[in-house]
């Protein structure tokens, strides 16, 4: 892990729910994500043209990626012992590379994490890279939604719920992964694994 000059603040962990802090999306994190998650017809073509795509993250490159997943009995430890790729949480990466994480199983995709850490410019480049080879930018990915799920639609199951905005056009795509996985899964993984481990979480 790189050193970046900050103190590292561990993600919240709050196994049940969230704390009042990272309760639903409010107008700070919509007025700062608003330019990254929105945009024409015109700039999410070209956010699905991989061959003219930039090898480093854009200037209004932002992601989210929300695991989705069941309450299950055995408390801390049983969360723990998932991995970060099955482990509930919800991280919201920005344009200005701060890195906003939390865990546990109220995890949704309107919440708004508390500040973890600031990516730097190599960080930032390896998690667009990642974005970019696990297929999320296509227009025809089979996982495309517009919507993500409740917690309630999702019950049961564990679901990654990635947004990714960049050049002006919004990408979201709702993957399966436990019981029955997609067949985008795999490609997804190491996304979430890695943003999970900037984040420090094991």
């Amino acid at each position: 892990m790189t050193y970046t000059g900050e103190t590292p603040v561990p993600p919240r962990d709050t196994s049940t729910k969230y704390t009042p802090g990272v309760k639903p999306i409010i107008l700070a994190v919509a007025v700062a994500l608003a330019t990254t998650l929105s945009g024409c017809a015109g700039s999410a073509a070209r956010l699905s043209d991989a061959a003219t795509l930039p090898q480093r993250a854009p200037e209004d490159f932002g992601l989210t990626i929300t695991v989705m997943g069941p309450v299950r009995s055995g408390g801390d430890a049983a969360y723990a012992s998932l991995g970060a790729k099955l482990r509930p949480g919800r991280y919201v990466i920005e344009p200005d590379r701060s890195l906003r994480a939390a865990l546990g199983p109220a995890a949704d995709d309107a919440a708004y994490p508390p500040r973890t850490r600031r990516l730097n410019a190599q960080e930032m480049d390896e998690v667009w890279a990642l974005v970019r080879s696990s297929g999320v930018l296509s227009a025809d990915h089979e996982a495309s939604a517009s919507r993500a799920p409740t917690l309630d639609q999702a019950s049961g199951r564990t679901v990654y719920v990635v947004t990714t905005g960049a050049l002006g056009g919004r990408r979201m795509v709702v993957v399966d992964v436990e019981p029955e996985p997609a067949p985008s899964a795999a490609s997804v993984q190491p996304l979430v694994e890695r943003v999970a481990n900037l984040a420090w979480v094991k």
